[in-house]
């Protein structure tokens, strides 16, 4: 092949290795750096829109074996470049991989996907299943109560650990908890609560200010404790907050005073439930009676008196046409509500006809009405705003009837 390269020894290129493209470099910088081992033989130059290898560019170049110094550089390798892929030195153009296809990227990349998830699935049934066997393979220790410090006298601000604990309030009162029953507590483990201490058995109780009460608990209550000592002298009633609580809790006493303190505002609690209930029901139904009594008066009002009939008095003439005989014609009836102290407020409403005597004194007559307009009852004769007598007063107006009708 003719040296078709040696009157470029003047001219710039671009040099291409490892991917990394620098220059233009002049001819004499590139072998500068082929005799450094800064490139290789297996670099590219660039020619026009081509790249091809050093080794072809100074193939034939009879300038270059003066420049380089040592003729091995023309067949090695630089040291900051390795052979890459083999590449065909008989041609202008350095051989291209193969393009892959999409379809098979595709299917690679889920491939990989899946593989890292099934790796990350079995670490994780790993784990979980070492934590399960560790759980498992756990021995829980049983704490055994602390022993008594003599045959006669047992201390109990000590309680073994897990043992009941009777928690304060946290509203600030002296008195635990009322939810806290010590006989339902149960110690750590899961194990079934300690059984209460025996009744009536003098025992230590050492206080919260280092002092200490011997004997036993005569009373608890929501001031606190009341101890009575071996020689029968009575404390007086020492707070809750005084007392170690977790130390109290196997006392019978105390557990007596929560088991009736708790039962006492469950019943309160009910009693409660049970007072709300009456009063929903009371005033749905005081609703839907006065509704049915302002019913009443529009629909009803007082024309079912006035054409109703008198005891006695037969049904030949009604009440109305008696009153306005009786008055004159002057009778002025009404319906109205009862007072809200009238115990038939929600069942019944008052009809009323007043007139004037011949002394000009005020009469009045009045009737209860059943919301539903079944009937009516006689409720009261006044005279002058007193109460008279119901047969005297109507056979007196039966009297003034007679007369005016002879």
């Amino acid at each position: 092949m003719d040296n078709r390269h040696s009157h470029r020894a003047g001219e710039s290129f671009l040099v291409r290795w490892r991917g990394r493209v620098e220059g233009p470099l002049s001819v004499e910088e590139i072998e500068g750096r082929l005799e450094n081992g800064q490139l290789g033989m297996l670099s590219q130059i660039k020619l026009g829109d081509d790249w091809v290898s050093l080794r072809r560019f100074f193939q034939g170049v009879g300038e270059t074996k003066a420049v380089v110094k040592n003729p091995l550089i023309l067949s090695r390798p630089s040291q900051a470049e390795r052979p890459p892929a083999p590449s065909s030195d008989d041609g202008l153009l350095t051989a291209r991989p193969a393009r892959v296809p999409l379809r098979e990227r595709i299917l690679t990349a889920h491939g990989m996907a899946f593989a890292c998830l099934a790796m990350v699935a079995g670490g994780l049934f790993a784990a979980i299943h070492f934590s399960n066997n560790a759980r498992e393979t756990q021995v829980p220790v049983k704490h055994a109560p602390a022993a008594s410090a003599s045959p006669r006298v047992s201390t109990t601000n000590a309680a073994p650990s897990g043992s009941n604990q009777v928690t304060q309030s946290s509203a600030g009162t002296n008195a635990p908890n009322a939810d806290a029953t010590a006989s339902k507590t149960e110690v750590n483990g899961g194990s079934p609560a300690l059984p209460p201490l025996p009744a009536n058995e003098s025992r230590t109780f050492r206080l919260k200010d280092l002092t200490e009460q011997v004997g036993t608990i005569l009373n608890a209550d929501e001031k606190g404790i009341i101890i009575r000592s071996d020689t029968g002298k009575l404390s007086a009633r020492i707070p809750w907050i005084s007392f170690d609580m977790e130390a109290l809790a196997r006392e019978p006493k105390v557990i007596a005073y929560h088991r009736d303190r708790v039962a006492a505002a469950e019943a309160a609690e009910r009693a409660k439930a049970v007072a709300e209930e009456h009063a929903r029901r009371r005033a749905e139904f005081i609703a839907r009676q006065e509704e049915l009594i302002d019913q009443a008066i529009q629909s009803m009002g007082w024309k079912e008196v006035r054409n109703g009939y008198l005891n006695g008095w037969g049904a030949e003439v009604t009440i109305g046409r008696i009153f306005d005989v009786v008055s004159s014609n002057t009778a002025q009836w009404s319906a109205v509500r009862l007072a809200s102290s009238d115990l038939q407020r929600y069942t019944h409403y008052r009809v009323e006809a007043v007139w004037r005597n011949q002394y000009k004194q005020r009469v009045a007559v009045r009737f209860l009405v059943p919301a539903n307009g079944s009937g009516f009852i006689l409720n009261g004769c006044f005279l002058d705003g007193s109460r008279m007598a119901d047969g005297p007063f109507i056979n007196s107006i039966k009297v003034i009837w007679n007369e005016k009708n002879q």
